[in-house]
C-alpha cells in the first residue's frame, strides 16, 4: 500500500513538473503565443521569467526580444514606446507571418486578447 502511494506521488510530481516546462518549450514566438492566449491584463511572474529568458537569449531574433520585452511591460496595454517598435515589426515584410501577427496582437491589446486574436495565437503553437 505504501509503495502504491509513493508511486502515485512520484507520478503526480512528474506531471506537475512536465506541465510547468511545457510552456517553456518551443520557439520564442510559440512561447509568447502561449503566454498571450492566457493573458489577463499583464503577465504573471512565471510568464515574466519565460519572457526574460527570451530577452536574454542571444539566439532569439531582435524582433522576438522586442516583443518579449513589450509583453513584460504590459499593463493592460502596450506602452507607447513599445507600440512604436511593434509597428516596425508589423510592417516588416521580411518577418514571418506569425511574428507580424503576434506583434499586431500585442500592439492592439486592450486588457486581454479577443477571441479572434486567441484563435490566431493558438495556431502559432
Amino acid at each position: 500500500m505504501q509503495q502504491r502511494i509513493f508511486q502515485f506521488l512520484i507520478i503526480i510530481t512528474f506531471a506537475f513538473f512536465a506541465s510547468q516546462t511545457s510552456m517553456a518549450a518551443g520557439t520564442p514566438v510559440q512561447k509568447m503565443a502561449k503566454i498571450m492566449v492566457n493573458l489577463n491584463h499583464y503577465p504573471g511572474s512565471d510568464e515574466k521569467e519565460i519572457l526574460a529568458g527570451i530577452v536574454k537569449n542571444e539566439h532569439a531574433t531582435e524582433q522576438e526580444r522586442v516583443m518579449a520585452q513589450a509583453i513584460i511591460n504590459l499593463q493592460h496595454k502596450a506602452t507607447a514606446a513599445d507600440k512604436t517598435k511593434l509597428n516596425k515589426i508589423m510592417n516588416d515584410s521580411a518577418a514571418s507571418a506569425d511574428t507580424r501577427d503576434l506583434a499586431k496582437i500585442i500592439h492592439n491589446l486592450n486588457h486581454m486578447p479577443g477571441n479572434d486574436d486567441k484563435a490566431r495565437l493558438k495556431k502559432m503553437f
